[in-house]
């Protein structure tokens, strides 16, 4: 059950950034920017729709990881959460028929993947700086921005998703292994962090 929770949570999260990307596309009398928030073609709204992703990460992450006794079951929660919310947005790409086919099934993994490392980003930086002050911890969605929207970025210029899904699974295997660095002398033993 413990490792169920921070899965619906990341569904959760992926619920709400849906709601308000629906709702600034539908409150927009622009016709161009319905259509890039729904196709994904480059423009100042795929920045957007990335950074409403990403805030929606971090909301969830801090308000049920940030008192986690043991930094790291911040960062493992976190990747946990990125894996729900990839999988709500495979559902909702399958539902609509957004994609289909070779296109759909090849872009599994890298959802999965991108997810998992914004979402784990996020909770490492706060597993990390956890007492700092609110402000600081928001600014730790910035690094998650930043990837997602180089991923998406280069999935519209039709890099290769071999390329991109190695560079993200390299990219989680190099946080996992930097969770050596959360020091976790400054925190109290571990406790039942994960069954909250």
């Amino acid at each position: 059950m413990r490792f169920i929770k921070p899965i619906l949570l990341g569904v959760i999260a992926a619920g709400g950034a849906l709601v308000f990307e629906l709702a600034i596309s539908l409150f927009s009398s622009d016709i161009n920017l319905q259509k890039n928030m729904i196709s994904g073609t480059f423009s100042p709204f795929l920045i957007l729709t990335a950074a409403v992703e990403e805030f929606f990460k971090f909301l969830v992450i801090y308000k049920s990881f940030a008192d986690f006794k043991n930094p790291k079951n911040i960062f493992y929660s976190s990747l946990l959460l990125g894996l729900g919310f990839s999988l709500a947005e495979l559902a909702v790409i399958n539902a609509f028929e957004i994609s289909s086919g070779v296109n759909l099934y090849l872009g599994i993994t890298g959802i999965i993947l991108i997810h998992t490392l914004t979402s784990g980003t996020i909770g490492w930086f706060i597993a990390k700086i956890k007492k700092a002050a609110f402000p600081l911890l928001v600014a730790t969605i910035f690094p998650a921005i930043l990837m997602h929207l180089f991923y998406n970025t280069a999935v519209i210029f039709e890099i290769s998703g071999a390329v991109l899904d190695s560079i993200c699974a390299a990219l989680i295997i190099l946080l996992i292994f930097s969770t050596r660095r959360l020091n976790k002398a400054e925190f109290a033993p571990e406790s039942a962090d994960l069954q909250k």
